[in-house]
């Protein structure tokens, strides 16, 4: 799955949810994802993706993240 294809509007973390300011790219930083300049994802803790409507549902080796996901227009 290619998560660079949409836009972040909120992340949401078992401790707290961050609504973004503006919908945020995701970087692909090699070894990590970057949202919004701050919030780092670590691919090699990345377990399995799925994507329900708007929630892509990360889920990690420790905790599941959820990104309210807005898909990129080209």
């Amino acid at each position: 799955m290619n998560i660079s294809m949409y836009f972040v509007k909120e992340i949401q973390y078992p401790h707290g949810k961050y609504i973004l300011g503006t919908p945020s790219i995701i970087i692909d930083e090699g070894s990590f994802y970057r949202i919004d300049g701050t919030f780092i994802i670590d691919k090699f803790r990345i377990q399995s993706m799925e994507l329900k409507g708007n929630r892509l549902t990360i889920h990690m080796n420790d905790q599941d993240v959820i990104l309210v996901v807005e898909e990129r227009k080209r």
